[in-house]
């Protein structure tokens, strides 16, 4: 396997465990941290700040693990409190998948919006992949159709899991779906993107894979372990 298919099959293992964790989008009436405090959303001066500090009774670190997505996943260490909806986090989702692959200034310049993925796949076409060839562990771009107010270079990122012929199976987050707990929440969940779809439902409109050259140095090197998945089993003889 090259580097950057070990990559892919890694994002979708980490996918796969930030699902099972039941991360959930916390109430917009509060602020959370990366250390697990919640606050109380207050407005000042027509915006949005964090308030008086909450005692730990909520479920703060399935709230805090989206710090951990902006932080770790685009490097974008500024953003310290997050409130529900202050910041489309479904990128940075995707850029934690891949944080110890794909080299950090990828991440932190290109993964954060449609927008920026979008541009980056025009300055590298190599990136870009068909859509009846979309495969697992590739980024999958969905959103709705242009006349129902839709952007040309998609609403929302997601990751693939499994592809048949009317769509992709996805793990995406900051998003309404299929949750851990079997209901449906905001939060990490995974979802169907049809191909096709009507009115404002969104459907898959682009797709991109990771490459070789898009992969840092060191990964899988000494300073890196395999991951579990893509490590071929040793048999030592007695």
């Amino acid at each position: 396997m090259s580097k950057a298919e070990v990559a892919r099959s890694s994002a979708i293992d980490i996918a796969h465990e930030e699902w099972e964790m039941g991360i959930k989008d916390p109430s917009s009436k509060y602020f959370v941290d990366r250390e697990g405090g919640l606050y109380k959303a207050q407005q000042v001066d027509g915006k949005w700040e964090a308030g008086e500090y909450i005692e730990d009774e909520h479920e703060m670190y399935t709230y805090s693990r989206i710090l951990d997505y902006i932080q770790d996943g685009l490097q974008w260490t500024w953003i310290e409190k997050y409130r529900n909806r202050s910041f489309q986090w479904c990128g940075a989702f995707c850029g934690f998948l891949f944080r110890d692959s794909v080299k950090d200034e990828l991440r932190h310049k290109r993964f954060s919006s449609t927008y920026r993925l979008r541009q980056w796949a025009k300055e590298d076409p190599s990136l870009v992949v068909e859509l009846d060839n979309i495969q697992p562990g590739d980024i999958v771009i969905v959103g709705k159709s242009l006349k129902n107010g839709g952007k040309s270079y998609g609403d929302h990122i997601t990751l693939a899991i499994d592809v048949d012929s009317s769509g992709v199976h996805t793990i995406e987050g900051n998003a309404f779906g299929e949750h851990f707990s079997g209901k449906r929440c905001e939060g990490v969940i995974k979802e169907y993107r049809p191909f096709k779809g009507k009115g404002d439902k969104y459907k898959v409109k682009f797709a991109y894979r990771i490459q070789d050259h898009h992969i840092k140095d060191e990964y899988l090197t000494d300073a890196f372990a395999i991951p579990p998945s893509c490590a071929v089993e040793e048999t030592l003889d007695d």
